[in-house]
């Protein structure tokens, strides 16, 4: 997330009330408010567990942090007996384990006790969006407990945040929407990169479906490993862990790009399954939505969602393979063909298995596989010119709040 505020302007701001600029300079003023004053409030409250599902019967419901994704949540449950309601649009702000991450409602939830919500008085609840971004820092914090961080909503109501006119929150919004709009574009490079993988995989196996080059086929049970499930509330309570859900996997382009950490006695009821470098993981829940990514070095024995289907490839396929594998058309429309649920599609890690797949010889998957290396390290390049264009944003971002960008955008805090 862009930090547009300075060290300076944070740090004084969030403590209390000062003049940033001299005010004969200034024609606008920014108002500092308490949230308690600024927002409206809603801490999350638990449904009855008696009214969980998973079937799509009554409100969607979150708990808590490990629904989030970069922007929006992904949620799993329903409730039929909603106890705390937010509306689309909201700020949705986790509250205890961890504390501080913000996503919005992209629809109206039930949230439970993991979670508030915050709307803007008269305001700009996107401008709140990347305002809480930034201060989570000191908002983690604030957070107390010595088995987990939790903040309480008399501390969130006592948070002091700028309330811009409604004019300048628009403008701070639209900069960093635009800033924002850059880093896709950078993203693009590597979308374009894994087209042009997808092409290759084509040109060196033809279409998995049809298997024009009549290669040996097999169920997919046959060429993974078994793998294994753990209970890190009972296996490791007082360790750490990052946790792997739905949400952490970027769809477009098939990368774990977030992830959780947590207590072993507060992983989430999913949390079970134990992952080693270059698993792939298959999302069982709406598999038209393609959520598949193979697991880094990074998150090595680190643990996955129940929802994922985990496979390990065995001597007979490679990793980068069987990734490809699951990119395809044909993978998708055979997995949707095996759909249950009209309201919340899924298939069962059965499904996945029994399905049959070309297994080409393993020199000529291993040859792919070094291709795929080989753009891989080139997208590592590309994400070094990444990193400078994120610099040029936040220079472009204190430009913009002190006022550089255009004479009549000038911040200062009342007294």
């Amino acid at each position: 997330m862009i930090k547009f505020f300075n060290n300076f302007y944070f740090e004084n701001i969030f403590f209390g009330r000062i003049n940033l600029f001299n005010k004969e300079s200034m024609s606008e003023l920014w108002e500092l408010k308490e949230i308690k004053d600024s927002c409206e409030l809603i801490m999350g409250q638990s449904p009855p567990g008696s009214s969980y599902n998973e079937k799509g019967e009554g409100m969607p419901f979150l708990q808590g942090k490990a629904e989030f994704g970069k922007t929006f949540p992904s949620h799993v449950k329903f409730t039929t007996d909603p106890k705390r309601k937010v509306k689309k649009g909201s700020i949705l702000m986790s509250v205890r384990a961890p504390v501080g991450d913000v996503n919005i409602a992209n629809i109206n939830y039930c949230i439970g006790r993991g979670l508030a919500s915050l709307n803007l008085k008269n305001g700009d609840n996107k401008y709140l969006f990347y305002l809480l971004n930034y201060l989570k820092p000191k908002i983690q914090e604030s957070g107390t407990g010595s088995t987990f961080k939790a903040i309480t909503k008399s501390g969130l109501e006592k948070i002091k945040i700028p309330v811009p006119p409604l004019e300048d929150q628009k403008k701070i919004v639209e900069i960093l929407e635009k800033a924002e709009k850059l880093k896709e574009w950078r993203a693009k490079a590597d979308e374009l990169a894994d087209e042009y993988l997808k092409s290759i995989f084509q040109e060196m196996f033809g279409d998995p479906g049809k298997n024009p080059k009549n290669w040996d086929v097999a169920k997919i049970q046959n060429v993974v490993q078994k793998t294994k499930n753990e209970n890190p509330e009972k296996d490791y309570p007082d360790e750490s862990f990052y946790y792997i859900d739905i949400s952490s996997i970027d769809s477009k382009i098939g990368k774990i790009t977030s992830y959780s950490e947590f207590l072993g006695e507060n992983a989430p009821s999913r949390a079970r399954q134990k992952v080693e470098t270059k698993d792939l993981l298959v999302s069982t829940v709406r598999p038209n939505l393609n959520a598949v990514a193979l697991v880094s070095h990074k998150l090595n024995n680190q643990i996955a969602s129940t929802g994922f289907c985990v496979l390990r490839p065995s001597e007979k396929i490679s990793p980068e393979y069987l990734f490809y594998i699951s990119r395809s058309k044909y993978f998708v429309e055979s997995l949707i063909n095996q759909c249950k649920g009209a309201s919340y599609p899924a298939v069962n890690n059965s499904d996945i298995l029994s399905l049959k797949i070309p297994i080409p010889l393993i020199a000529i998957q291993n040859q792919f596989a070094q291709i795929v290396q080989q753009v891989e390290t080139l997208k590592t390049h590309q994400s070094q010119s990444k990193q400078e264009i994120d610099n040029l944003f936040n220079t472009l971002m204190q430009k913009a709040f002190k006022g550089d960008l255009y004479a009549r955008f000038r911040p200062q805090i009342k007294d």
